[in-house]
């Protein structure tokens, strides 16, 4: 039987519990986690949350959002009264505001300090948990631009993560450096699975030419170039990339590298509802590796990465929790090697029993 969803909010030190249709939501391409949980209120009081406040969301007896109130509406029909309260993760001042740094340039910094200056302003740790690489010799904001773009280029030129710990700070990580708690099993926790790729966004090949120096012509600029080939698209479709800075060509190589990797890797993936929100006693955490056993799909075993999560709870449905896997390749600095292996169903298969599930050895 799946466990029963638990989940409570920490606020000015009450401790309030969530009920009813709950939502949580985490994402590795998204800075900020966010939430929208309700919360019994009596007529005639004062509601204990207010906007702005600072809030702890706790799945389980785990902190998984970290971050302040955006919202905390009263409801109320013939049944029930109580508090909608919805928000997010503190570094989500990152996604929403504009990128401003004294010059708008850094040369010759590291990742984590242009991603330190960046958060600094709204008082937000950043942690590294992941190698750096050099450091980048030219890095210019570009106008208008938030700080999660900038924060991303940066990022993607050293294969880094960077996302959210849950306590309020920023992890600059790799993709699936833990695993998860469980597994992905058809049979036995999944209610319904669906495909979700598209080979839309992918090309041929990709392409970076340096910009040169300030008063260099087309020709002599494209004279430096890096490329990459994704040999599984057939059709002639080339993408030219924009280098941002004077880049070297090794950054404009892991760039187009990067590139076809992620566009590859967002061309697979499958989206599975799961029964409840834990997994052994802990909620299903995003950035780690998951065995997945799906004939159908075509996954017998292989490690596929937690891309994004997403608790909810309903009176119709109960707790369950969506979950999103992707090739891990698809977010780290090595080359894409996933493929979903498909065969002929058993036709012992009856019911429940997935025994023969079981990856071949």
């Amino acid at each position: 039987m799946a466990d029963q969803p638990v989940v409570s909010m920490r606020v000015g030190g009450q401790v309030f519990t969530g009920w009813l249709q709950s939502e949580v939501s985490r994402s590795i391409e998204s800075l900020a986690g966010t939430f929208s949980i309700p919360t019994s209120l009596i007529p005639g009081q004062v509601p204990g949350i207010k906007r702005q406040d600072e809030i702890q969301v706790v799945v389980g007896d785990e902190v998984v959002i970290t971050g302040l109130v955006m919202a905390a509406e009263p409801f109320y029909d013939d049944r029930a009264c109580g508090l909608n309260v919805a928000g997010r993760d503190r570094t989500g001042d990152l996604v929403t505001s504009t990128a401003i740094h004294k010059g708008g340039q850094w040369r010759g910094a590291k990742v984590d300090r242009i991603v330190r200056d960046l958060a600094e302003p709204f008082g937000i740790t950043v942690k590294v948990e992941a190698e750096l690489g050099k450091a980048l010799d030219d890095f210019k904001l570009a106008f208008g631009e938030s700080r999660l773009d900038a924060i991303a280029r940066a990022c993607k030129m050293r294969g880094v993560l960077p996302v959210p710990d849950g306590r309020g700070a920023l992890l600059l990580t790799k993709a699936g450096t833990r695993k998860a708690p469980g597994e992905i099993r058809r049979g036995k926790n999944v209610i319904s699975m669906r495909g979700i790729g598209t080979d839309e966004r992918r090309h041929s090949e990709y392409i970076v030419y340096a910009q040169g120096e300030v008063g260099a012509d087309f020709d002599a600029a494209r004279q430096r170039k890096a490329r990459a080939v994704d040999p599984e698209v057939r059709r002639y479709s080339p993408l030219v990339i924009p280098a941002d800075g004077n880049v070297t060509q090794a950054d404009m190589q892991a760039l187009v590298e990067h590139t076809a990797r992620v566009r590859r890797g967002h061309s697979q993936g499958f989206e599975y509802t799961l029964e409840g929100w834990l997994v052994n006693g802990k909620p299903w955490p995003i950035n780690a590796r998951v065995p997945v056993f799906d004939d159908v799909a075509g996954l017998q075993g292989d490690e596929w990465l937690i891309c994004s999560t997403r608790l909810s709870v309903d009176l119709q449905r109960g707790a369950t929790t969506v979950v999103v896997v992707r090739p891990i390749e698809a977010y780290d600095s090595v080359p894409l090697k996933t493929r979903v292996r498909h065969r002929k169903a058993d036709r012992r298969y009856r019911g429940h029993d997935d025994s023969w599930l079981e990856p071949h050895r």
